[in-house]
């Protein structure tokens, strides 16, 4: 069964009035103001989030996840952490982004995003041309830009696109994981425990 079935699905419900649960991005982008921000896209079930906010107490977390139990989720764990104004909100990404202030976020998360390997898929791929240059239009000066994948492709996508466009004046990459002090996605779990490779981009603007 879909979970975007409106009819069907129970997490639809349990999200309506859930404190950190914000379904009008207004809203949040006037809370964070002048905060120091994190944005998690597809933030999934909130791990990373949520270890990612305990581990930096300055900063503001928002999760954007487009799946109503993953949100569901991610706000249970948000609401563990002494985070009043961190929010997740129930939102497809691409969208996110097209309405995302420019320089408003200091940092912007990418991870795992899912491959589809197959060209007739292409148009699902969330990691192209459109979402790297806003998501550069959308970060403060200063602001990185972190991504971790499984795939390959999407590392050397990712790198040609920032030497075609010459956005970013700073960029460290790896294949392996820049950030193995950071915490760890729920997937990037599963992937370690059977020795995924793992790729890692860091930009800086």
């Amino acid at each position: 069964m879909s979970s975007f079935n409106p009819e069907h699905n129970p997490y639809i419900e349990r999200i309506k009035d859930h404190a950190h649960v914000e379904d009008n991005l207004d809203a949040i982008l006037f809370s964070v103001k002048n905060k120091r921000c994190i944005v998690d896209l597809g933030c999934g079930n909130g791990h990373f989030l949520q270890e990612y906010l305990e581990q930096n107490p300055d900063l503001v977390g928002l999760g954007v996840e487009r799946r109503y139990k993953r949100v569901f989720k991610t706000a249970e764990k948000i609401k563990r952490i002494e985070t009043p104004l961190s929010r997740v909100i129930q939102f497809d990404v691409p969208e996110f982004l097209k309405r995302s202030p420019n320089s408003y976020w200091d940092e912007v998360w990418l991870q795992f995003p899912d491959p589809w390997p197959k060209l007739r898929h292409e148009k699902n791929r969330m990691v192209n041309f459109s979402t790297f240059h806003l998501i550069y239009s959308i970060l403060k000066p200063g602001g990185r830009f972190c991504f971790r994948s499984d795939c390959r492709a999407y590392w050397e996508f990712l790198q040609m696109a920032n030497i075609r466009s010459e956005l970013f004046p700073i960029l460290r990459s790896q294949a392996g994981d820049l950030f193995h002090e950071s915490p760890t996605t729920l997937f990037q779990r599963k992937f370690m425990q059977i020795s995924t490779p793992i790729y890692s981009l860091e930009f800086r603007k």
